[in-house]
């Protein structure tokens, strides 16, 4: 089985993909995780930026080979995904947050990538986010992923803030979508293994900082901006 387990940035979607990597390794006779780690694109341990042809390849041969696998990325759905699923080869999941929430994190982030005094000529490390708002622009292209993974259909969606307050539940509803018989004592497993926050990509880890950090002007600048979008992700305004 191969597991695209995409996600929203900065909503906990590599902690997410280290999950379902250890319920492979947990409840899978055949495992092709570090095969397929020596493709990743990215920063992460089998990432890929794109669900392209070179991808959904890689994705077949491993698995036939090895085993199942699980394929972290932000891309939105594409064709090749949507043959992977037809075909029955593939599960997907998505997670995301609230993009107020989001764009304070990538402005940590940025923050943190200027601190190191490089000359950056780009946006990596969002180094080009000194404020919420120039955040704005990259969550937007996150919530057009967001709403071609819901119009998808056969893709499990992972609330951030449910995943922070109800760990437990959500595990168990992925590894239920995934077709993975996890235990209580499993689920406990996982809990215990990633108690350390900061060493999972989190900047805070907090749901809804946007009321507490976010000023009044760049909160109703967020609200106007996102309006339609935050009603249909059901966060309120």
């Amino acid at each position: 089985m191969i597991v695209i387990s995409a996600g929203f940035m900065k909503s906990a979607s590599t902690l997410i993909h280290d999950y379902q990597v250890d319920m492979i390794a947990l409840a899978s006779k055949r495992n092709g995780q570090k095969q397929l780690e020596k493709f990743s694109s990215g920063r992460g341990a089998a990432y890929r930026g794109k669900l392209d042809l070179k991808t959904f390849l890689i994705l077949i041969v491993i698995n036939f080979l090895y085993g199942d696998v699980a394929l972290k990325t932000h891309s939105g759905p594409t064709f090749f995904v949507r043959v992977l699923v037809a075909l029955r080869l593939a599960k997907v999941t998505y997670s995301y947050r609230d993009p107020r929430d989001v764009a304070l994190s990538m402005l940590d982030h940025g923050n943190r990538t200027r601190k190191k005094g490089e000359n950056f000529k780009d946006n990596r490390g969002f180094s080009d986010v000194h404020e919420v708002t120039d955040a704005l622009p990259k969550v937007r292209e996150e919530i057009d992923n967001w709403y071609g993974w819901r119009d998808f259909g056969s893709v499990l969606l992972i609330r951030y803030e449910d995943f922070m307050t109800e760990k437990a539940k959500c595990l168990q509803a992925i590894a239920q979508h995934l077709g993975y018989d996890l235990s209580q004592e499993d689920v406990q497993t996982l809990l215990n293994k990633y108690t350390d926050l900061k060493s999972r990509n989190f900047n805070k880890g907090t749901v809804e900082r946007y009321k507490e950090e976010l000023s009044a002007t760049d909160l109703a600048a967020c609200n106007r901006a996102l309006a339609t979008e935050l009603k249909d992700m059901s966060y309120s305004v």
